[in-house]
């Protein structure tokens, strides 16, 4: 469940260790050098916001490790509710639906509900939104609820 800024950070403490057992060889004038094999990878374009948008139509484990690979501090994976821009910087699988509430439409939906907010994806199983934001103002699942109503909020494609 690691964010991209956490693996980020894991990766630093790695390339510093790495440098510190090749450190001796570069400054013997002696470094160890290695062709890019660009038929194994390729360089990366960069990220567009666009990359961010959720399809709320995937999966939720797509859906999950969407938001985990753009979360900040990275402009973070967004979509659209009820007219606002809305952010969500981290969610958690879902065992199942949430308790209790009795939906009877099909298809993707954020419901929110005492417990926080959650959303169907598309292959009908259930995220819970654990961090969100909306603009500056920054919501956990229970406060998201609060604000957008404990009602069902239908979700298309890529919002």
């Amino acid at each position: 469940d690691d964010t991209a800024h956490e693996v980020f950070v894991k990766v630093t403490v790695a390339a510093e260790q790495t440098l510190w057992r090749v450190l001796p060889d570069l400054i013997d004038g002696v470094p160890f050098r290695m062709d890019n094999d660009l038929s194994r990878g390729s360089y990366f374009g960069g990220r567009r916001a666009e990359d961010g948008r959720i399809d709320w139509t995937r999966d939720a484990k797509a859906i999950h490790d969407l938001v985990r690979a753009v979360a900040p501090p990275y402009p973070g994976a967004t979509t659209r509710i009820d007219g606002h821009a809305l952010t969500i910087e981290r969610t958690r699988l879902a065992a199942g639906p949430p308790v209790g509430l009795g939906i009877d439409v099909e298809g993707p939906i954020l419901v929110g509900d005492a417990a926080g907010c959650h959303a169907r994806c598309g292959d009908g199983r259930w995220l819970d939104l654990v961090a969100t934001s909306i603009g500056d103002e920054r919501l956990d699942g229970i406060a998201l609820a609060a604000r957008l109503g404990h009602r069902h909020h239908r979700l298309g494609g890529i919002a």
